[in-house]
């Protein structure tokens, strides 16, 4: 159950740092965005790593 919702979680992390700048109105910060994509892939990979799935 745990590696079905580790992607939902990424996509969570994804939202609240990279569009959740828009909506809350604060200035974008390109260094906020990278760490919301590279906390996002980190937790795909960890999903597909912990699951035996590769990307094809």
């Amino acid at each position: 159950m745990f590696t079905d919702k580790l992607p939902d979680t990424a996509n969570v992390v994804m939202a609240g740092t990279v569009f959740g700048q828009a909506i809350g109105g604060e200035a974008f910060s390109r260094a906020l965005a990278a760490a919301g994509i590279a906390l996002w892939a980190g937790l795909i990979a960890s999903s597909l790593w912990l699951t035996g799935r590769s990307v094809k």
